[in-house]
């Protein structure tokens, strides 16, 4: 299960969103981000994908200018976590952009979602997560309270 968006990650989230203004767009009435599907009006990752995302945007950002056409159509139109890697949706793209995508989406698992060190995918919390070893501990140690709780 995803943890709520904190306060320093939507902060980030709104930087993003005010860099990158054609890929993250926002709703002309609320202002909130992505407003074409009900569920993707943010930005659903922890702060320690936030880079990788970051470097994904400054790479679909530079393909887009090979293809000036395309640079009103192409827009983020979900970004979250599933099964412990990213997930990145675009409106469309081209063959390279998709290649992009695919290749953050790859190395988000080995990435930890929460602090951006060098993780991997943990299988034994309840969900799939990508989590360097402090965190995973910590997680652990919870979910491990909460069990004896509920005995």
């Amino acid at each position: 299960m995803q943890d709520a968006v904190n306060d320093d990650d939507r902060d980030a989230q709104e930087k993003l969103a005010d860099k990158y203004p054609s890929l993250l767009k926002r709703n002309s009435w609320s202002g909130q981000l992505m407003p074409d599907r009900p569920r993707a009006h943010q930005v659903h990752v922890g702060e320690g994908w936030l880079p990788l995302i970051e470097e994904l945007c400054v790479d679909i950002s530079r393909e887009l200018r090979k293809h000036p056409d395309l640079i009103e159509p192409v827009y983020a139109v979900q970004i979250k976590e599933k099964f412990g890697g990213l997930r990145f949706y675009l409106s469309i793209g081209t063959e390279e952009i998709n290649n992009l995508v695919r290749e953050a989406e790859r190395k988000s698992y080995t990435i930890c979602e929460t602090c951006g060190q060098p993780g991997e995918s943990r299988k034994d919390l309840g969900w799939i997560l990508t989590l360097c070893d402090e965190h995973y501990t910590g997680r652990k140690a919870l979910l491990d309270a909460t069990n004896q709780l509920s005995d």
